[in-house]
């Protein structure tokens, strides 16, 4: 609502200048911290959506939500940018190790890495007493 009637101020200043031939009529600021609208909050929802679907970039995200008001104008897009790659790298990605399961990268004696032993046979060539198939016994 600020927004609008900024702009609407700043028309009639330029429509002013010119009766009065100037060349400018000049701008105002108005205070506009009071908080979301309801009708920046469903422009800021839509804009979620529509970032979240790809059809708008980050940077077209983040300058409709200055327009809005929701972020300071002061906001740098290119400093936030290179403090999330340096925030992107520091965080280590979460993966969480189930016992008994296999892990590639885990270094030998880690655990969940692999056994040196797990694919070897034993010197029979038979299947190990862990590997043999167990006949199920059907009850009648």
């Amino acid at each position: 609502m600020v927004r609008r009637f900024t702009d609407s101020v700043n028309n009639a200043l330029d429509i002013h200048a010119t009766w009065m031939a100037e060349k400018e009529g000049g701008t105002v600021t108005i205070l506009n911290d009071f908080g979301s609208e309801e009708a920046d909050k469903e422009g800021i929802e839509l804009l979620k959506s529509m970032r979240k679907d790809k059809d708008i970039s980050r940077k077209a995200m983040v300058h409709e939500a200055m327009r809005l008001g929701v972020i300071d104008d002061e906001y740098d897009i290119d400093e936030d940018f290179k403090q999330l790659q340096i925030e992107d790298k520091e965080l280590k990605p979460l993966q969480p190790q189930v016992p008994g399961t296999f892990d590639p990268t885990a270094p030998d004696g880690a655990p969940g890495a692999k056994s040196p032993n797990a694919t070897k046979p034993d010197k029979t060539g038979s299947p190990r007493a862990s590997e043999k198939p167990t006949a199920k016994k059907e009850a009648k």
